[in-house]
């Protein structure tokens, strides 16, 4: 099991979300000034209450649902189990998980985005 763990975590935890994260701010670069609620930004300056929470909500409500439900298929798939049981697992948890998700990271992700710059 642990090995599971760190494999997924390499995996979806590290490169699949440093991709999530280069498209997302990529993504924000484009959206300002041309999204009425992002204004344009001064290069260099701290991002915008605005800029964070949109990053937030983006992130919680398209990314996180993507990366919590392969994460919770494929740790039964890795444990030999079949796909349709790791469909229903993931199906089952994924509602609990999202709720836990918005507890933990999404605070964070407030901190971390707010330091962090885009």
């Amino acid at each position: 099991p642990i090995l599971h763990l760190t494999l997924l975590g390499a995996v979806i935890g590290g490169v699949i979300n440093a991709g999530w994260y280069r498209w997302l701010d990529a993504a924000i670069e484009r959206w300002r000034g041309s999204v009425s609620i992002l204004p344009p930004h001064e290069p260099g300056q701290p991002p915008t209450t605005r800029e964070v929470l949109l990053k937030v909500a983006v992130s919680y409500a398209c990314w996180a649902p993507v990366c919590n439900s392969a994460y919770l298929t494929a740790m039964p798939l890795l444990r030999g189990e079949s796909l349709a049981a790791a469909v229903d697992a993931a199906r089952r948890s994924l509602g609990r998980l999202m709720l836990l998700e918005a507890a933990c990271f999404a605070p964070y992700n407030l901190f971390a985005f707010r330091l962090l710059p885009l």
